[in-house]
């Protein structure tokens, strides 16, 4: 009887405990320069001629995201790589606790999908977590282990396409490639972000943090990668959101693995 008592009582305490998470945690914090950081992260002149992309899938209501997405700011401000933030949908109807649910405002099915994409391609599975980081398209792993993250961009293959990428007043995107004509089966993918993004959440399993997030994609979308005799690709694009800049990468369609990548250039 008194077993069954002090296993009760053990349990009522681990359910109190586990209800008061959200308010005993407290996110890795922004630092100080932190609005420098995200226009140094976002600063096509400080990147290398072919920067390895890294692709978080997060979300505001997933508890040990927050670091992963602190570390993703770190490896922004190398010159050998450009990161992307996907906030992915399937967390905003978790109920937890006391704390509620919270429907992450960056949130998309897209990038779900993009992500459950990804996870066909390199686990033979649709299951999906996060933090989950992708590199280059062509490795996975938890978006929080620096290590195995830095190993994978340092083992990440050049395929010897460049791209530089130009945004010009008239709303027209201009893509150079050099002379080198895209590999079959190659798509061009735009993507929309938002240099630095900073959410109160007042809810769900981050409740009562200020979180802070760089390079959180806004939008996904296809660019025809029609060549011109140079090798330039010039395609009208509706109009950037203000505080959105964009990104292009060069992607397989069948295998995801990323062929070369930049962040969009204002036109000189």
């Amino acid at each position: 009887m008194r077993i069954m008592l002090i296993l009760t009582l053990a349990m009522l305490v681990a359910a109190v405990f586990y209800q008061a998470l959200p308010y005993l945690h407290i996110a890795p914090a922004e630092a100080a320069n932190g609005r420098e950081i995200s226009a140094q992260a976002s600063d096509a002149n400080i990147k290398n001629d072919h920067p390895v992309l890294l692709e978080l899938f997060t979300s505001q209501a997933c508890y040990s995201c927050p670091s992963a997405e602190a570390l993703l700011r770190e490896l922004a401000l190398r010159p050998d790589v450009i990161t992307l933030e996907y906030h992915v949908d399937y967390w905003n109807e978790l109920v937890y606790g006391l704390a509620g649910r919270w429907k992450d405002p960056y949130s998309s099915p897209q990038y779900t999908e993009r992500q459950r994409d990804y996870n066909n391609a390199l686990r033979g599975s649709a299951k999906v977590y996060t933090p989950q980081i992708i590199i280059n398209g062509a490795v996975e792993t938890v978006g929080s282990r620096k290590k195995e993250i830095e190993q994978a961009v340092a083992a990440a293959k050049d395929s010897g396409l460049r791209l530089t990428a130009w945004l010009k007043k008239d709303n027209m995107l201009q893509i150079e490639t050099g002379a080198a004509v895209l590999p079959q089966d190659t798509r061009l993918v735009l993507a929309r972000y938002l240099k630095r993004a900073e959410t109160d959440v007042v809810s769900g399993e981050n409740k009562g943090k200020n979180l802070v997030s760089y390079n959180v994609v806004t939008a996904l979308s296809h660019i025809k990668p029609a060549q011109d005799e140079n090798g330039i690709i010039n395609s009208k694009i509706t109009p950037l959101k203000t505080e959105e800049h964009c990104a292009v990468f060069a992607q397989d369609k069948k295998t995801m693995q990323i062929r070369a990548t930049a962040l969009c250039r204002p036109e000189e």
